[in-house]
């Protein structure tokens, strides 16, 4: 089991410690692909095809949501309530919440410095807070 974990610890260190990792780790850089996902979602860019950014914006907003959905899936089997979390819709989709990311960015430029992930967390969570 130890030699597994080692194994799947070598495993990912190259991919955790790579020059795109760390950059996804910034507000400033989440907003800038945010943005260009939004432009394609709605039509405009350049040929209709998605530029790295922008696919992954779309992907780090996809991985945010089907994680949700699946710590629903682990409060409801451990009959734990979920009052204070994030409540997304199943039928929200990643093109509907990636304009909802970008325009809590917007409007809260002094988090900007923080990582992606607190930032999408606390986008989302204003946006879909359980009831």
């Amino acid at each position: 089991m130890k030699a597994r974990i080692l194994f799947l610890c070598l495993l990912l260190l190259p991919i955790l410690s790579s020059k795109s990792f760390a950059l996804v780790n910034d507000g400033n850089l989440l907003l800038s692909e945010c943005i260009e996902s939004e432009d394609f979602f709605r039509g405009n860019s350049p040929n209709g095809i998605a530029s790295r950014a922008a696919v992954s914006c779309a992907s780090f907003v996809e991985g945010f949501r089907m994680g949700v959905f699946a710590s629903h899936s682990l409060y409801e089997r451990a009959g734990v309530s979920k009052n204070e979390g994030i409540c997304i819709p199943s039928t929200v989709t990643t093109i509907q919440l990636v304009p909802v990311l970008v325009n809590w960015l917007k409007e809260n430029p002094r988090e900007l410095h923080q990582p992606s992930y607190i930032l999408i967390m606390l986008a989302m969570r204003e946006a879909y807070r359980c009831p």
